[in-house]
């Protein structure tokens, strides 16, 4: 029970986020390549904010944003919503590839709003990025059986609002055929079970029937499918046809989870590798949760080739 309540605590990313806040101001653009470096400034890329994807009851206490968890608690009902900012080019002819941000927050805090800074690094390189809000569930931290739940809502809502993105491609620019989804902590978590579940977890219930919500590939910072939280191979089934990942963690160890690299990276990345699927495995430093992958940052040498092959960048 420990582990289990460790796991869930709410992680903060504020330093490394507002780091990336201080430096991305501006609207000095520069010139580079699509996909790998600044080519458009602040100023060039369209923003539509809360824009409604799906609404769901609420058990009880939920909500989908802390800016609006006091109203949203009581409510019987939750309007979930995303960000999505398109940068210029971006249009029904002439497609872009999406990255779609899910922030952590242990299922029972967080907000889409604190993943633009780092997003916007790749709107500004020509990518469309999209943040969506999805179901909180406060009664987590003093009920860790509620993990396996909360994980569940949180990938359905994502699969969803992937159908959404796909709804209304041609509206945003984006090319419904490449998609990636990025997961910190908690989103880590939904964005992984999404990547070898999408149209299949049992309980997941789609708004958009026809509509797939799997994606070109998933990148995950803090989270592992191998866990204490929840035995995920009773619910998940690995095969070669899912979405490659690059699954980012700390190596030896994470403390607050207690999660490996011996145990819960490697065992996870092997279930993968076995299927005839693809998963990076790329260690960060000893004892670090969630890391920068803004682009061109520390990582970027492994995230950029990533992209380009599971997206078929140019």
């Amino acid at each position: 029970k420990m582990q289990k309540a460790r796991l869930i605590r709410a992680v903060s990313m504020a330093a490394i986020l507002g780091a990336l806040a201080a430096c991305g101001g501006g609207d000095t653009a520069a010139d580079g390549p699509l996909y790998t470096s600044r080519v458009y400034s602040d100023g060039q890329i369209r923003s539509h904010t809360d824009l409604a994807y799906s609404t769901r009851a609420n058990e009880g206490g939920q909500f989908t944003d802390d800016a609006t968890k006091t109203q949203e608690s009581t409510a019987p009902a939750l309007t979930l919503r995303l960000d999505i900012h398109v940068p210029p080019g971006a249009n029904a002819s002439s497609r872009r590839p999406l990255l779609l941000w899910i922030h952590g927050g242990g299922f029972v805090a967080g907000s889409k709003s604190v993943l633009k800074p780092v997003a916007f690094t790749y709107a500004r390189a020509g990518y469309v990025v999209a943040m969506p809000n999805y179901r909180l569930t406060p009664a987590l931290a003093a009920d860790a059986r509620l993990y396996e739940h909360a994980m569940r809502q949180a990938a359905e809502d994502t699969m969803n609002a992937v159908r959404w993105l796909r709804v209304h491609a041609a509206e945003y620019g984006i090319d419904p055929d490449r998609i990636a989804l990025i997961g910190y902590s908690a989103g880590g978590a939904a964005a992984l079970t999404q990547a070898i579940a999408a149209d299949e977890l049992d309980t997941a219930v789609s708004d958009h029937p026809g509509v797939s919500s799997r994606v070109s590939g998933v990148i995950s910072t803090g989270a592992t499918w191998v866990n204490t939280a929840w035995n995920s191979d009773a619910v998940l089934r690995y095969d070669a046809s899912e979405a490659p990942v690059m699954l980012m963690h700390a190596d030896p160890l994470y403390p607050v989870t207690l999660a490996t690299w011996n145990d819960n990276v490697l065992p996870s990345k092997s279930r993968v590798d076995a299927s005839g699927n693809r998963c990076d495995a790329v260690a960060q430093p000893a004892g670090t949760h969630t890391e920068d992958i803004s682009l061109g940052g520390p990582f970027s040498s492994s995230i950029d080739p990533f992209l380009r092959q599971v997206l078929h960048l140019p």
